[in-house]
């Protein structure tokens, strides 16, 4: 199993990015805008965020799927408490 906070930190950044396409969904002006920018027509660039939103969607509910399984919660506490063992000293 992968290292949970970079589990932690994936789930972080895949919700950042869907509320981006969420937004650009929702306002077709600011969608033209970043289609132009990108060389597409707005169709085409909506198209492309529909179909990489719902991909994501699929990781990001495999994601919090895994963050509720035994293994994974066991996994966070033992890093937890190995963090808590480190010592800074100022030489």
């Amino acid at each position: 199993m992968p290292d949970p906070r970079s589990i932690r930190t994936t789930i972080s950044r895949l919700f950042k990015e869907q509320d981006k396409r969420k937004l650009l969904l929702r306002n077709s002006s600011n969608l033209a805008d970043q289609a132009k920018l990108r060389g597409l027509l707005p169709k085409d660039f909506r198209n492309l965020l529909l179909e990489n939103y719902n991909k994501n969607k699929l990781q990001l509910d495999q994601l919090l799927e895994t963050t509720k399984s035994q293994e994974f919660l066991d996994s966070e506490k033992l890093q937890a408490f190995r963090a808590k063992k480190i010592k800074w000293k100022n030489i």
